[in-house]
């Protein structure tokens, strides 16, 4: 089963991760984390820094975490890669037209095509702050903000909204996963 957490940068996802991978629903899971971190660790430029090599990294990233054998929670998913791949494309001018449309055709067969069993969308709804990798610049955040919301539409992207507080965020998933997904989970 692939759950995949997707949404803008600084909204909760990694922690929402790790509170998730800790209950007993789901003990046999496994977290793939946050591909940019890995990727500004070893000192490659992402947010509005980023480039053809960083978001051919994060798609090379995206295609591997899908093809995970076993139960996954993935921290994002290839609709984030697209959604940031796009915003440096479009806004930025910084993504050629050949890394964009290889974004575009990875997201067409994993997201559209093949797609994900669940996908939890976290609403955008906590103040961006700065841990040192992600973006705190607002118009940026907003940006991507706008095309995550234009390829949900545009696409019928059927996402499960979640917002609240962590708890909350928590009990929906479980719930949902419940109600949907029993069997797989137990």
């Amino acid at each position: 089963m692939k759950i995949a957490i997707t949404g803008p940068h600084s909204q909760g996802k990694s922690t929402l991760c790790s509170d998730l991978i800790i209950r007993p629903e789901f003990r046999k899971f496994t977290v793939l984390g946050n591909i940019t971190r890995g990727i500004k660790d070893r000192g490659i430029e992402i947010n509005e820094g980023g480039s053809d090599f960083s978001q051919s990294l994060v798609i090379s990233k995206h295609i591997e975490h899908f093809f995970f054998k076993n139960n996954v929670i993935l921290d994002r998913c290839m609709l984030d890669g697209m959604v940031y791949t796009e915003v440096l494309y479009r806004y930025n001018k910084q993504i050629s037209e050949p890394v964009y449309y290889y974004a575009r055709h990875v997201f067409e067969q994993l997201v559209l095509k093949l797609g994900y069993d669940v996908m939890f969308y976290i609403d955008p709804t906590l103040p961006v702050v700065t841990d040192n990798v992600r973006s705190t610049k607002l118009d940026f955040f907003n940006q991507v903000k706008e095309v995550f919301e234009q390829y949900i539409k545009e696409y019928n992207i059927n996402v499960i909204h979640i917002s609240g507080d962590r708890d909350h965020r928590v009990e929906s998933i479980i719930q949902y996963i419940k109600n949907n997904f029993n069997e797989q989970i137990r």
